[in-house]
């Protein structure tokens, strides 16, 4: 999973440490996430859970991450409706990054 050396597999998770919940619910996060992440103070993050399955999980992501994820979304719907296989493959490579 870990070469040891800062690297993840992809799709692999990484263990950055702990934080511990406080007495008002405040967590503070690892430094190295925030880092890793471009964490900074103040940032508003976004509270996904699942507790679904024998895994149960909590996931946080920058707001802007999820603007970017449901512009994403909306433009795959607008594409799919048109219909056409040109503007199916144009979202496939776009979502692998192909352009």
């Amino acid at each position: 999973m870990d070469s040891g050396k800062g690297k993840c597999g992809e799709g692999w998770l990484k263990h950055y440490g702990s934080a511990t919940v406080g007495e008002r619910g405040q967590v503070v996060l690892p430094s190295e996430v925030r880092k890793r992440f471009g964490i900074e103070a103040g940032e508003k993050l976004i509270v996904l859970g699942s507790g679904t399955g024998d895994f149960e999980k909590i996931v946080l992501m920058k707001s802007e991450a999820i603007t970017g994820l449901l512009n994403h979304m909306f433009d795959m719907r607008k594409n799919l409706e048109k219909g056409s296989p040109e503007s199916i493959e144009k979202i496939i490579h776009k979502a692998k990054g192909k352009n």
